[in-house]
């Protein structure tokens, strides 16, 4: 129950965001008291954190996670998406690696993808960027995001036709999506996580995305 809330939260299919949050964490904080070993919970409970505001407590819930099972590549891959959202894309590469190397056939094998490219157009390594969100694009064509995230790298490696292709993909599967929007979706205060997003910004913007 904990997780169905915990990703519609995420996603930002909620419909009751403070509803589903309060439910999501009873449920889970019972899950933890009859399993407090279980790595799972402890998966699923930063799950939570996460959406919750709690970045920091919930890459800590994740390495505990993998502490106590390190074959969850799920955990491995959330622990990258967090150091990613606390200005250490730089580190994200080796969490988000390992997951793909324990579960190579994995539902979630184009997120992870995207999340490394993601990374790299973070840290400004265009050329990597556009290897990996095509990957994740080629894998599941069917996923908005990833197809925005690549129209900014394109526009902002000058390959203005392809950007446009890419951002007319994303509209088509999310045609509500602006850059506004996304720069209220931020999840995270850190300093040096904004800065970085800024070049996303810029490339959404060279892209042709509709600002508001």
């Amino acid at each position: 129950m904990s997780f169905y809330h915990g990703n519609e939260l995420r996603t930002f299919a909620s419909i009751n965001r403070d509803e589903q949050l309060r439910i999501a964490l009873t449920a889970i904080t019972q899950a933890l008291t009859l399993a407090p070993s279980n790595a799972l919970a402890h998966f699923v409970h930063a799950n939570v954190l996460h959406v919750s505001g709690a970045t920091e407590r919930a890459l800590s819930e994740l390495e505990f996670a993998i502490g106590l099972d390190h074959n969850l590549a799920w955990a491995h891959a959330d622990a990258g998406f967090m150091k990613v959202l606390l200005g250490r894309a730089q580190e994200a590469e080796a969490s988000l690696t390992n997951a793909i190397r324990l579960s190579p056939r994995d539902p979630g094998l184009d997120r992870w993808h995207a999340l490394l490219g993601i990374a790299d157009l973070f840290l400004g390594r265009l050329d990597s960027a556009l290897d990996r969100l095509r990957k994740s694009v080629g894998l599941n064509p069917n996923v908005g995001m990833p197809h925005f995230f690549l129209a900014a790298a394109l526009a902002l490696s000058g390959r203005s036709t392809e950007a446009r292709e890419a951002r007319n993909a994303g509209l088509r599967l999310d045609p509500n999506f602006t850059v506004a929007i996304f720069r209220n979706e931020r999840r995270s205060e850190n300093p040096t996580f904004l800065a970085q997003r800024e070049r996303i910004y810029e490339g959404l913007r060279l892209a042709g995305v509709p600002e508001e």
